[in-house]
């Protein structure tokens, strides 16, 4: 009987034991916690303004891609319009040298030839 009153003793003093540890431990973080809550705040501050910043680059970085597509779409309008232009070159230079043949306006070669040159030009755009 006083070997079990013992060791309930003895289980009953390690268990206390064990809680005073835990709370030590537990009270021993706390401090900690405490101690580094004015980091703490300082590092949520931080991150609250690097992501207000983080946000307003994300808004001026898509103001500048759509402004990249806009001036994009008008490159490709103008190399249109420059390929039309170097087209139209051609078709001068062509009509320029047939008149140095010295052939009449209304000759029958000419209208022949320009029907040819419309039709190259309907069916083959980038030839002339």
């Amino acid at each position: 009987m006083l070997l079990n009153h013992l060791l309930v003793s003895y289980f009953y003093c390690f268990f206390i034991y064990e809680l005073l540890l835990i709370d030590a431990r537990t009270f021993s973080m706390l401090q900690d916690y405490i101690k580094e809550s004015d980091n703490l705040v300082s590092l949520h501050d931080q991150i609250h303004d690097d992501d207000a910043i983080l946000s307003q680059m994300e808004t001026l970085l898509s103001g500048f891609q759509s402004e990249i597509g806009s001036i994009n779409s008008d490159i490709k309008i103008l190399q249109e319009k420059s390929m039309d232009m170097g087209l139209k070159l051609k078709n001068r230079k062509v009509w320029f040298l047939l008149g140095k043949f010295c052939i009449p306006e209304n000759s029958a070669v000419i209208l022949i030839l320009m029907e040819a040159v419309m039709v190259v030009r309907e069916r083959h755009p980038v030839l002339l």
